[in-house]
């Protein structure tokens, strides 16, 4: 997911969404890659192996 994503699904500002993911990935729940100049993607590799 990304910050503008989140901003979308969520109805959130882009700095609160920003801010979110931010605090989630400092708490090692999530984990990031730049998909994109300027772009991070945030990744919840625990869900995802779930799925696999």
């Amino acid at each position: 997911m990304t910050a503008k994503t989140a901003q979308q699904i969520y109805n959130l500002s882009a700095q609160n969404a920003s801010e979110a993911l931010t605090q989630l990935h400092e708490a090692d729940i999530l984990s990031t890659r730049k998909i994109s100049r300027g772009t991070t993607a945030y990744i919840a590799h625990d869900i995802l192996d779930l799925i696999d």
